[in-house]
């Protein structure tokens, strides 16, 4: 039987190993044909735009960036989006 100081790298090994299987898949980028209506978006999410404003092997990315006005009339998801062209 092991001690305890001689497990934990192995402990740590498993954990992390568990950690990276059971990470959500939503961590990359959405792919929409249109931009999703606003208040649909959460404040540093990210998604992707397939709408032919970008030019050939170009694709629309579109970031809520985050605001501290509470302007929820202004910005109902909670900030201004940024958009610009990004590479497939």
């Amino acid at each position: 039987m092991r001690s305890i100081p001689s497990a934990l790298p192995a402990l740590a090994a498993g954990l992390a190993a568990i950690v990276l299987i059971t990470a959500p898949a939503s961590a990359a980028p959405r792919l929409f044909s249109t931009e999703p209506a606003l208040g649909t978006l959460r404040v540093g999410q990210r998604v992707l735009v397939d709408d032919g404003v970008c030019k050939a092997g170009e694709i629309r990315e579109v970031v809520v960036n985050s605001r501290k006005s509470g302007d929820t009339k202004s910005y109902p998801d909670g900030g201004p989006r940024v958009r610009r062209c990004v590479k497939r």
